[in-house]
């Protein structure tokens, strides 16, 4: 198993394999489903958030997830 990070190629991958569980975005104060809305999926892809659990071809899970630089005190 590998993991890496997603690709526009992936989209298709990922929606199949998505639960369709929504997220709140605090900042947005809304509950969204990443995949489906391509505003997001974009963004995540184009700020390489969309991390990949793979083995083989075969896409076993996602992450999505984001450092920020106040989590470790830099301004």
């Amino acid at each position: 198993m590998i993991v890496r990070i997603a690709e526009k190629s992936d989209v298709y991958s990922l929606r199949k394999l998505d639960t369709k569980d929504s997220f709140f975005v605090k900042e947005l104060n809304e509950f969204h489903s990443v995949l489906d809305d391509n505003e997001f999926l974009n963004f995540f892809l184009k700020t390489e958030s969309i991390f990949i659990a793979e083995s083989g071809s075969i896409i076993l899970g996602y992450l999505i997830a984001q450092i920020r630089k106040w989590m470790f005190h830099f301004s």
